[in-house]
């Protein structure tokens, strides 16, 4: 379920952050020797001489068409990292070779001067784990080619890179698969380590894996129903000390009758500020768990951006499960070697199918549901929730189902029309009690028949023209109950005969007035 990642990260959990010995060897920014159009055959050597090429900062560093640089830096012979990572910033195809060595490649599938990538690359860092066994004393090269996605256009690249003295967590540790009887807590480090996590009130329990790897998932349980519970995760490499990150806490799910709070938010994308805010928001409203509407990341092939969400978001999901749907953007084209499956799929717990991301949970006697609007066309899944909402309704359990595009928005995109004519109908039959979508970026609240929706795309990517409701436009359709177009997410509680919404800025403020919605009368959670 994961994918390589090197972020670097020291994250507070709680009142004992994680220190870590780095270095910084190069700095962003740094001036590096650059040449743009075709470069001698030997310059990736590190012994080429390089001094007759112009020395540039990353302002000067871009080309129309590809772009080499070589950048150097020095390590002593008393200096023994343990881990060596490179940043990379690049459009939108690349190339590192570290002291002479390829080490990776993104959307390249050759290296002549006239080759263009084979995708789009987005703007945020890319890391990359330097193998240490090229490592030399003295002086080092990176030499990074960058090729553009269309001849003739801008080819750039940028690095930084850092040395650690001792193993790290590079992604998470994030909670998955949360239930009334345990949790799953995900992490992965940038060296293969064992792990242990003490968990419990009074951290009085513990589970471990004395084998070496960088990818880690371990199981919490059991606990008890609407249980506080602290955690501390424990990292070791070989022939290494442990190392304690700091501790966090989450709260395993109520039991069957009890009230029941969740956050709707989604369409994060690249507005990491108000990202930011938002973890901050939503973490004081203390919820039960999270649910995501889609569009995580801008492209869900980048690395980058992945790096980029769990580095902001790991503060909040290391505190409350995110259970979470599809989006197009998470299915955008993939690079070169770079499957989408070691993106979403794999980053989280899911029981997904292997039709798509589609899935069924419950939480505290109520009944949630995650499709894949990706596929909205496929047969199968169409008849999977079929069987899904049958079963659901044998047990009186109120249904909310949610997925990326909706079946109504009055945004630019619009409902989908797929999910309108073939899965509209047959949630109105199970008496589903509300649809939550995102795709467009704005806030609206509506009716179809007797099915209640809510569009909450407001995580953080830019906002668009709204369509109706505001002067100068026509009034929204009749179905539409509330529509505004703010960054926003969603709070949401569940009572035995009522659900109420209550949708908030970034900064927790009230975006309208909450308001409360039925349960349908036979059904109780």
């Amino acid at each position: 379920m994961f994918f390589r990642l090197s972020l670097a990260l020291s994250v507070c959990l709680g009142s004992m952050p994680l220190h870590v010995d780095s270095m910084t060897a190069l700095r962003f920014g740094d001036n590096a020797r650059s040449l743009c159009f075709a470069p001698p055959h030997d310059w990736r050597d590190p012994k080429f001489d390089d001094s007759g090429w112009p020395s540039k900062n990353s302002d000067g560093g871009s080309c129309l068409g590809a772009v080499y640089r070589r950048f150097h830096f020095s390590f002593g012979s008393d200096a023994h990292p343990a881990t060596l990572t490179a940043h990379v910033r690049y459009l939108h195809g690349m190339a590192l070779f570290f002291n002479g060595h390829e080490v990776a490649r993104r959307r390249l599938d050759d290296l002549s001067p006239s080759a263009v990538a084979t995708d789009v690359h987005g703007g945020e860092s890319e890391s990359i784990l330097l193998p240490l066994n090229f490592l030399q004393n003295g002086d080092n090269v990176l030499a990074i080619e960058a090729h553009p996605r269309t001849a003739l256009h801008n080819a750039f690249v940028d690095v930084e890179v850092e040395s650690s003295q001792v193993a790290r967590v590079v992604v998470g540790p994030y909670l998955q698969a949360l239930s009334e009887t345990g949790v799953t807590v995900v992490f992965e480090t940038d060296l293969p380590t064992r792990a242990r996590i003490d968990f419990g009130e009074h951290l009085e329990h513990h589970v471990s894996d004395d084998k070496l790897r960088t990818q880690h998932e371990l199981v919490l349980r059991p606990l008890h129903a609407r249980t506080l519970c602290r955690y501390r995760v424990e990292i070791s490499a070989a022939h290494a000390d442990p190392i304690a990150l700091a501790e966090a806490s989450f709260r395993t799910l109520p039991p069957r009758g009890h009230p029941l709070r969740f956050v709707v938010y989604g369409d994060v994308r690249t507005g990491h500020d108000i990202h930011q805010a938002m973890v901050r928001a939503i973490a004081e409203e203390d919820p039960d768990l999270l649910l995501g509407t889609g569009d995580l990341v801008g492209r869900g092939s980048d690395l980058g951006d992945w790096e980029r969400f769990f580095s902001i978001a790991t503060p909040l999901l290391s505190r409350f499960a995110l259970f979470p749907s599809a989006g197009n953007h998470e299915y955008a084209m993939h690079g070169h070697g770079l499957p989408i499956y070691l993106r979403f799929f794999h980053a989280f717990a899911l029981p997904s199918s292997a039709d798509g991301a589609y899935y069924s949970f419950d939480a505290a006697g109520i009944h949630f549901v995650a499709l894949d609007s990706n596929v909205y066309s496929s047969a199968t899944q169409l008849a999977w929730i079929e069987r899904d909402l049958s079963t659901a309704n044998r047990h009186h359990r109120p249904i909310f189902v949610f997925a990326h595009e909706g079946p109504s928005s009055s945004g630019m995109h619009g409902g989908n029309r797929e999910c309108m004519h073939s899965y509209v109908p047959l949630l109105e039959r199970h008496h589903v009690a509300l649809f939550m979508s995102g795709h467009d970026h704005d806030y609206e609240r509506g009716r179809i028949g007797g099915l209640h929706y809510l569009v909450s795309g407001g995580g953080g990517a830019e906002l668009r023209a709204p369509t109706c409701g505001t002067l100068g436009l026509p009034a929204c359709p009749p179905s539409v109950s509330s529509f505004v177009n703010e960054h926003h997410y969603v709070s949401i509680e569940v009572l035995p005969t009522l659900f109420r919404i209550c949708p908030k800025r970034p900064d927790g403020s009230a975006l309208v007035a909450c308001v409360d919605l039925p349960i349908h009368p036979w059904l109780s959670p």
